[in-house]
């Protein structure tokens, strides 16, 4: 089943309620008790025919009807897998394994499929055709949180997995694969979205999943985007936490030859990089702010010593008192002599 906006806890209630409707369509002595495993409604079906096409003709014009009602009155695409014809009761446990076996295609076939057992193409093969550049794609876009990307390279990894050229066996040991690179990528980056118990379970629901959409969604919703976010907080409070040492050190050594380069060096990070991380949690340059506090402690000289213009102007590391003039004046409006006098008068 799929499509569905219902509850799993209502499942059960779901499954009955397609069971009565397919009682309308198959009369009971055409049919056995439906049971119900792993999510699969299972229904022995009895039926005398002359041809294989006369069998497989009138099957697949009731199932169509029955999947039409189920459409119509709970929104809900099913998928009907088919065992091959058998004649004696001792065989309802392989029809069952092999009707069965061929829901497992609906990741292939889609929604609404009607998958004969007898069709299927089941040679098994541990070779599989694995995207690896669209998976380092994805998992770059992950490291650096660009979600759009990675929503983009999710969809096209999913299609690359799920080739049509592939057998479903395939279809699994590539997903597998993917699931545990993911794993792993989670542990490199050190972002725990999961209990380290419930790994061996998220191999169960993988293979519960009937639809891509199913396998899509789980993906971005179990794993990838709670990843994105955990790495999006850290990378908020490592991006703070640089901002903030950079302000202490500006704080501290505002009054020596400081530039960004003699920053990045002491805390050991690439320049640019500071750069780009204060501006984002600033809104404004390295270069810029520095100015601005050299400004403001130049006021608080004016205000509080008698140091002359000059002398705050060395003691700020301008070149000469005209470039301080000029910046004071910039912020300001006025000189820093006009200034003094002003706060003094006032």
């Amino acid at each position: 089943m799929n499509e569905a906006k219902y509850k799993p806890e209502e499942e059960d209630l779901l499954l009955f309620t397609i069971n009565t409707m397919i009682e309308e369509f198959i009369p009971s002595e055409k049919r056995m008790t439906p049971i119900v495993v792993n999510r699969t409604q299972v229904t022995v079906y009895l039926d005398h025919h002359d041809t294989d096409l006369e069998y497989t003709e009138n099957i697949t014009k009731m199932i169509k009807a029955i999947q039409k009602k189920v459409k119509k009155e709970l929104r809900l695409s099913i998928s009907v897998g088919l065992s091959e014809a058998h004649t004696q009761f001792i065989d309802a446990n392989k029809a069952f394994k092999e009707s069965v076996e061929s829901l497992r295609y609906t990741l292939k076939y889609g929604p609404e499929s009607i998958i004969f057992f007898e069709n299927l193409k089941r040679e098994f093969s541990f070779y599989t055709i694995y995207p690896r550049q669209i998976e380092n794609d994805l998992f770059d876009a992950i490291k650096i949180g660009d979600k759009e990307t990675v929503d983009k390279n999710l969809d096209k990894l999913i299609e690359a997995l799920f080739d049509e050229k592939l057998p479903h066996t395939q279809y699994e040991i590539a997903i597998v694969r993917f699931l545990t690179n993911l794993l792993e990528l989670t542990e490199n980056l050190g972002v725990n979205v999961l209990k380290l118990e419930e790994h061996q379970s998220l191999f169960d629901q993988l293979y519960d999943f009937r639809t891509l959409p199913e396998v899509v969604n789980w993906f971005r919703n179990e794993i990838i985007f709670p990843m994105l976010n955990k790495l999006e907080e850290r990378t908020k409070l490592q991006y703070k936490s640089l901002s903030d040492e950079i302000i202490h050190i500006v704080q501290q050594e505002f009054d020596s030859d400081l530039t960004l380069n003699y920053i990045a060096d002491k805390l050991h990070y690439n320049p640019n990089y500071l750069s780009r991380i204060f501006r984002k949690e600033t809104n404004t340059s390295f270069s810029n702010y520095l100015a601005l506090f050299r400004i403001n402690k130049a006021k608080e000289w004016l205000i509080e010593t008698d140091m002359t213009v000059k002398e705050i102007a060395e003691r700020l590391k301008y070149n000469n008192s005209q470039n301080f003039i000029r910046s004071f004046r910039n912020v300001e409006g006025t000189t820093p002599g006009r200034y003094r006098n002003s706060r003094k008068n006032e």
